[in-house]
């Protein structure tokens, strides 16, 4: 599916990549700890920075390029939900 609403409950991961999503915001739902979900997300042709998500911290990861196709990894450790980007 392609969503931006993102399910953080399966420990063995939600996947979202049907096809590259090239929304702005995600927001998650049921965060539980060890519950992930991996989006296929593509950049704007304008702009120089990565989609958001609400009330997760990002981390490093690959380098922002407008129209690139990434790899998007939303996870939550039980208490936090942490969000990085990998080229792909």
């Amino acid at each position: 599916t392609n969503a931006t609403a993102l399910n953080l409950s399966n420990p063995h991961g939600s996947y979202y990549t049907d096809s590259a999503n090239n929304a702005s915001t995600y927001t998650t739902t049921n965060a539980t700890q060890g519950g992930y979900a991996y989006v296929r997300v593509l950049t704007a042709s304008s702009g120089s920075n990565f989609p958001n998500v609400t009330g997760s911290t990002e981390l490093p990861g690959a380098t922002f390029q407008t129209s690139t196709e990434f790899q998007m990894v939303v996870y939550s450790d039980g208490g936090s939900t942490y969000h990085y980007f990998l080229e792909v």
